[in-house]
């Protein structure tokens, strides 16, 4: 047995002390801070189309102070655009806030337009708490809709029997098949097309509805929305078609820098119907016999509110088309899309491909169809007659009058500052 010396025997008991004294401490339980826990529930009121409600109850052990609504349009764009929309509300431990959009202050949305959206939300005590991200489909609920599918495209009707469904389909692939032999463009891009019953009711769902209007086209997201009674089903296939192409354009030649020429991007919907009606033949060719077309710069914004100076735009793009891809062939036409796609001016990217500016392209055009030259008056027209005065025309004698007066008035003004000064 060995004995310890008494200073060793001190220093063992001090190091056992401290040794105990560590393991009580790790045996104890730790204290943990107490956390402030947000819960949160969501509602969506939508009444199409006018507006869509986003309503949160929320409750945390400190006041919240702070809410947020996020969100953002599922559309074609050239940056995410995420809207923060921060609510007005008095800081409490419980509240229920809402936030509405009104379609009337942003234009509207179709018909299947999709919303992100989430809730974020912040309490007193600096604890921060997100809503899941969710997914809305504002669709207009006022109608049982049943879906027909073939490829990227989806359509959706309530009114007429499937052989109705079955025609305006056929047609959508026929536009898609025909622009694509004639220009090589295809939709990368899930399209869905809305038909209803007729154009009042399509018109009952939008929130500035043209008079007129019988079909309409949102290419940024991939939706088409036309009224179609299905009696009408032949001008139906006519407007799917043409409504179908503006998507596929719209995404052929989607950039950050500007649109395609008018003419261009509804002549190619037009190109994508089919051949042209007599009518439609009928007013391009009273047109050119009258000497009244539109010049090319003119359609190259929007078109007149006119009803018959729009079909007369309509029936120009159409032909100008026509004629690039005929008498040319539809590589260049694609090869000019992609230089306005790429930030080159009209006349940049026709001079790139073709040789000629906008001004070029009417005079060549016009050529093609038996047109009279741009800028010049109908021959019938007869200049009236101008009165003159010794030799001089109305116009110039009336300036050599005006001289006169002015001459003299200016004399007066002088008489009068020399007798001033005088005085």
């Amino acid at each position: 047995m060995t004995l310890l010396k008494p200073s060793y025997a001190l220093r063992y008991r001090w190091i056992s002390g401290l040794l105990l004294g560590a393991l009580l401490i790790l045996a104890s339980p730790t204290p943990v801070a107490s956390q402030t826990l947000i819960s949160t529930r969501t509602q969506i009121d939508v009444q199409f189309p006018a507006s869509i409600t986003f309503s949160l109850n929320a409750s945390s052990n400190s006041p919240i102070t702070r809410v947020v609504l996020r969100y953002k349009m599922d559309r074609l764009s050239c940056f995410e655009e995420i809207v923060d929309r921060h609510v007005d509300f008095s800081p409490s431990t419980e509240l229920q806030v809402s936030w509405v959009i009104n379609m009337r202050k942003i234009g509207g949305l179709p018909s299947g337009a999709r919303i992100h959206y989430q809730w974020l939300i912040e309490d007193e005590a600096g604890n921060r708490h997100e809503t899941p991200k969710e997914t809305l489909m504002f669709e207009d609920s006022r109608y049982q809709w049943r879906t027909l599918k073939q490829g990227m495209v989806t359509l959706y009707w309530y009114e007429g029997d499937d052989a109705f469904a079955s025609r305006l389909m056929s047609a959508s692939q026929a536009s898609l098949d025909r622009l694509g032999r004639e220009t090589g463009a295809s939709l990368d891009r899930p399209t869905a097309l809305y038909i209803y019953e007729n154009t009042t009711a399509l018109r009952q769902a939008r929130v500035f509805p043209q008079a007129w209007e019988g079909g309409v086209a949102f290419p940024d997201y991939g939706l088409v929305a036309i009224g179609i009674a299905p009696q009408d089903v032949v001008w139906g296939e006519e407007a799917v078609a043409h409504e179908l192409a503006h998507l596929l354009v719209y995404q052929m030649s989607f950039n950050c820098y500007q649109d395609l020429p008018t003419w261009l991007n509804e002549g190619l919907a037009e190109y994508a119907e089919g051949e042209p009606s007599s009518d439609e033949r009928s007013r391009l060719e009273r047109a050119i016999a009258s000497n009244r077309l539109i010049s090319v710069k003119s359609l190259s914004s929007s078109f007149s509110a006119d009803p018959q100076q729009a079909l007369l735009s309509y029936n120009e793009s159409r032909s100008l088309v026509a004629f690039l891809i005929q008498e040319y062939n539809q590589d260049l036409l694609l090869e000019a899309v992609d230089w306005i796609r790429k930030g080159h001016t009209y006349d940049e990217a026709l001079l790139r491909v073709y040789g000629f500016d906008t001004d070029g392209l009417e005079a060549a055009w016009r050529q093609s169809i038996g047109a009279p030259p741009p800028f010049t008056t109908s021959p019938s027209a007869t200049p009236a007659p101008t009165a003159s005065i010794g030799g001089l025309s109305s116009a110039s004698a009336d300036l050599v009058a005006l001289l006169g007066v002015g001459m003299l008035f200016a004399a007066g003004v002088a008489h009068a500052v020399r007798s001033h000064s005088g005085n």
